[in-house]
């Protein structure tokens, strides 16, 4: 009796376990460097263990079933793969809006950015990350707001 309560226990907490998600707005200066395997220097972001990247990217034209053979989009897949360590440098530029307006009146206004431009940052040494968690169709977001520091390269 105990191993049944035990094994129902088990697979009850396997039924409702989630998807935690951890988000940041450092996409720019880190680029193919996780977060968590991440280290810096003075002016340098480095992996601390080598990381998986793509070795060949390849573009493949992908058509739609039916209709017109001309309305096809093109998709990148990485066929090969390699561990390699990266570093990138602290200093990245960031993609802002330069004219954010209002548009339209009363309850239907809105923000609309109608021009965009580069913007020199420096990726900190503590960052905040966004943590949420959603389970089938309920999510925590937005979570919760925590903050992470970098350690040293050294």
């Amino acid at each position: 009796m105990r191993f049944f309560i035990l094994a129902t226990l088990l697979v009850s907490g396997t039924a409702f376990a989630g998807t935690k998600y951890v988000a940041h707005d450092y996409h720019e200066a880190l680029g193919e460097i996780a977060y968590s395997n991440a280290c810096i220097t003075e002016d340098m972001v480095r992996t601390i263990r080598p990381a998986r990247v793509c070795a060949t990217a390849l573009k493949e034209r992908v058509i739609p079933g039916h209709g017109d053979s001309n309305l096809g989009y093109s998709e990148w897949y990485c066929p090969r793969f390699e561990k390699r360590s990266l570093e990138r440098s602290r200093n990245f530029e960031r993609t802002v809006c330069t004219d954010l307006r209002q548009v339209g009146h009363g309850d239907s206004a809105n923000l609309e950015c109608f021009a965009h431009g580069k913007k020199t940052e420096f990726l900190p040494a503590v960052i905040k990350l966004q943590v949420w968690e959603e389970r089938g169709d309920t999510s925590t977001w937005p979570g919760k707001t925590v903050r992470f520091a970098f350690p040293s390269c050294t």
